[in-house]
């Protein structure tokens, strides 16, 4: 129901979709739309709405079992949150990161950020 100049609304929802398709098995499709919300994302000026982009295709990353595209979207989320000086995100970012160096070669129930 957004309209689409609505730049916010249009890569939240997608970043949401994304991450739920995800953790609906539905890994392809939920990063292909995860994909798009970033690129949405990138139009805008704002590093901290980019930062929570690529942090939600990471997650998409992690839940698919890619854990090295997880660990190179953190970092660029980090690289956008650093850049406006968001403390509070990077810190985020740098837990999620250590969540995905610990499932490399276990079998650790995976997903990343508050509900995983």
């Amino acid at each position: 129901v957004a309209a689409e100049d609505d730049l916010l609304t249009q890569f939240l929802w997608r970043s949401v979709r994304g991450k739920l398709l995800a953790r609906a098995g539905r890994i392809d499709e939920g990063a292909l739309i995860a994909r798009e919300a970033v690129r949405l994302a990138h139009t805008s000026d704002d590093p901290v709405a980019q930062g929570n982009a690529v942090l939600a295709l990471a997650e998409v990353h992690a839940l698919g079992g890619h854990d090295a595209d997880a660990a190179a979207s953190l970092d660029a989320a980090i690289a956008r949150f650093d850049a406006k000086g968001s403390v509070a995100s990077i810190v985020e970012a740098r837990r999620r990161m250590d969540q995905v160096s610990a499932w490399r070669g276990s079998s650790q129930p995976r997903g990343i950020g508050r509900i995983g």
